[in-house]
């Protein structure tokens, strides 16, 4: 500041070197004064401005810095569930693959029990119907071997069937021993069909009559 007021009071005493009044230094030492002041304030706030720019810069960045690593860290997180993700929809299809397989064997076998048991059914059928059969001519046949018994007499135990006992019950009263030789004698034949246990089946009662003896 000095210099341009050497230079402002050199060039007016030059010209012509006449005497002009004095310059008032007191008022140019307060401007001095205040152009540094001024420029001593500018400079603390630049320096405060730059200052808090600078740590907000410096948090910005270490923000940024925060948010760079999170996002790492996630898409990183993001890889391992997705490579999860994978192995387990692998997985899952081979499971299922395998549940298939297992299905299908379990519904042909299914599918054969149910023909072996249709055969059984039918089997059992035409078993029980051939047993019918053959019960209905058993019948008959004891039938007509108990009626060809009594048509031959049947006294001699020669013509009852096979698993039969007889029993022969004397009509009239029990207590009389003589015989009535005029009257006839009524001989009933009971027929107790009877197991291997000897456990009596069934019991059939049938009556013959003898003639009268003549004296």
């Amino acid at each position: 500041m000095e210099r341009p007021l050497i230079r402002l009071l050199h060039s007016q005493l030059l010209p012509g070197c006449q005497a002009v009044p004095g310059v008032d230094l007191t008022v140019l030492l307060n401007m001095q004064a205040e152009y540094e002041a001024l420029a001593k304030q500018n400079r603390r706030d630049a320096e405060a401005w730059f200052n808090e720019k600078s740590a907000s810069l410096q948090q910005q960045i270490s923000e940024d810095v925060g948010d760079t690593t999170s996002a790492q860290t996630l898409e990183i997180e993001l890889q391992s569930l997705l490579a999860t993700k994978h192995s387990l929809e692998c997985s899952l299809t081979e499971t299922k693959g395998s549940y298939c397989v297992q299905l299908a064997q379990i519904q042909a076998q299914i599918g054969a029990l149910e023909e072996q048991l249709h055969q059984v059914r039918m089997e059992t059928e035409g078993q029980k119907l051939e047993c019918e059969q053959l019960l209905d001519i058993k019948v008959r046949l004891e039938k007509e071997i108990e009626t060809y018994c009594l048509l031959i007499g049947g006294d001699d135990g020669a013509c009852e069937p096979k698993g039969y006992k007889s029993k022969d019950y004397v009509s009239g009263n029990v207590g009389n021993q003589i015989k009535d030789p005029a009257k006839p004698t009524v001989v009933k034949k009971v027929l107790e069909e009877v197991d291997q246990s000897s456990k009596i089946l069934i019991t059939r009662l049938h009556s013959l009559e003898e003639k009268s003896q003549s004296n």
